[in-house]
């Protein structure tokens, strides 16, 4: 054979190793992906493995109103894990088919970032799903039993009368656009009038007002308008009466999940929250909005439901008045 046929039949077997090895080393970073993943919904698992053990521990001692609205969430939930999971376990096969092709690295790179954008968004889905599951079993927990009827007798007796429920302590101020806030005695609506009615009151950087009425749809960052409305409409009005104010919103989660999804979901509530204020006339330059995920918790052990639950927030800081 001539030289000049033997150099390029080198060169061409050096360029099919050279392929070789970038398709072998694009296979390995997506399957890394997948198993990155794998390993975080395994976890979503046990999370909400535990949640059901504690559900039905509550059904032992009765059945507590709203447990139905609490086993359609447990259901929903493994579904969309149920379905997250499979999708892992096929991704191998979309791998190696991937790798036979002529373009194989690029179908790679695109198959990674397929997986990595569908499973991130499922992870983001199911994290606050469980959030959901873990609020109403707190809710549920604190709700009186339904009991079982005892048969009537010939001559039933009336029950006696339940005793009135004391009132929540509440708080009204009429502003000097002419409407009247109202809202709970230590809610957001309290805390901000007496802050902005303050001329002696200082803007800083870690006075936080928490909302108290705001509720999220199961599953994101979309908000429950027919319980979330009313609070928001009063914010609207309060920074109606007070032009000059501008506000930051904060959003954060507990500790649970990945930082970066937490990171993004708190990011998504808290603009979805701005949105909601700008539909309501405010003006959008006088506000923004950030995630913050799990920083600044405000119980900071982050250790059990009702500790998690306080750290899952959204608020707001006065930035101009």
């Amino acid at each position: 054979m001539k030289l000049h046929a033997l150099i390029l039949t080198s060169l061409l077997a050096v360029a099919g190793c050279e392929k070789t090895s970038n398709v072998a080393a694009m296979q390995d970073e997506v399957t890394g992906v997948t198993n990155h993943y794998k390993q975080r919904f395994d976890e979503l698992s046990k999370r909400i493995s535990l949640l059901e053990q504690r559900g039905r521990s509550m059904t032992s001692v009765g059945t507590p109103i709203g447990l139905q609205d609490v086993r359609r969430l447990f259901l929903e939930t493994n579904k969309r894990l149920a379905e997250l999971k499979t999708a892992v376990a096929q991704a191998p096969n979309s791998i190696a088919t991937a790798a036979k092709t002529d373009s194989a690295r690029v179908e790679l790179t695109k198959l990674r970032d397929e997986l990595d954008e569908r499973f991130e968004k499922g992870e983001i889905e199911v994290n606050a799903q469980i959030d959901q599951v873990e609020q109403w079993l707190a809710y549920v927990e604190y709700r009186p039993k339904v009991v079982a009827a005892e048969p009537p007798k010939t001559e039933p007796t009336p029950p006696p009368a339940a005793p009135e429920a004391a009132a929540e302590p509440e708080f009204t101020a009429k502003l000097s656009s002419g409407k009247e806030v109202k809202g709970a005695a230590h809610g957001i609506e309290a805390q901000l009038v007496a802050f902005l009615a303050n001329d002696q009151s200082q803007i800083d950087k870690t006075t936080w007002y928490n909302f108290d009425k705001l509720v999220f749809q199961s599953g994101g960052a979309t908000l429950d308008m027919a319980v979330s409305k009313a609070q928001l409409t009063n914010i609207a009005d309060v920074l109606a009466a007070y032009p000059k104010v501008k506000l930051k919103i904060g959003g954060y989660t507990d500790n649970s999940g990945a930082p970066a999804a937490n990171k993004k979901l708190s990011g998504q509530r808290a603009d979805n929250v701005k949105q909601e204020l700008v539909t309501l006339g405010v003006a959008p330059d006088r506000l923004t909005s950030e995630g913050y995920g799990a920083e600044f918790p405000v119980c900071e052990k982050n250790d059990t439901d009702a500790c998690k639950a306080q750290n899952r927030r959204i608020a707001v800081r006065v930035t101009a008045k």
